[in-house]
């Protein structure tokens, strides 16, 4: 399954203007309904109204999981990339899932920023037990292959 990530309108001008709180950044899963749109602004619009377009439970946090040692970093002479470390969270008592996306986003900007979405191009469940796991390097820098 190909995953496509994607940048929201404004995602650039923010990491350009200093204004994303890097230890502020989490990860959001969304559910079949969610579509990407790149002119996107808030959390609300990308999530829904309460984020009722959210995958949580079986020990998701709802509301996102936070992303650790976020560092944004040049990469040759003209490029960038985000960095983080994975985000695996295991699921108890049920599934985590069915998730068809992820949003990263901001948590300290008052519209929780949406700033990256990621399409992972059909459903994604962890079983009871199982890790459901994000391996976000790849994710933050173009196109990845789920094995």
């Amino acid at each position: 399954m190909a995953f496509t990530t994607t940048l929201f309108n404004h995602t650039t001008r923010l990491f350009m203007g200093q204004l994303v709180n890097l230890p502020n950044l989490k990860v959001m899963l969304l559910d079949s309904t969610a579509a990407f749109d790149p002119t996107n602004t808030t959390l609300e619009q990308v999530a829904g109204v309460g984020n009722a377009k959210e995958v949580s439970g079986s020990g998701w946090t709802a509301g996102g999981e936070p992303l650790a040692n976020v560092v944004a970093a040049t990469v040759g002479s003209d490029d960038g990339a985000l960095n983080a470390d994975e985000v695996r969270v295991r699921a108890t008592a049920g599934d985590i899932g069915p998730a068809y996306a992820l949003v990263i986003f901001d948590d300290l900007d008052a519209n929780k920023a949406p700033l990256i979405y990621t399409d992972f191009g059909g459903a994604l469940t962890a079983a009871d037990g199982v890790d459901f796991l994000i391996p976000l390097s790849p994710f933050l820098t173009g196109t990845y292959t789920a094995p």
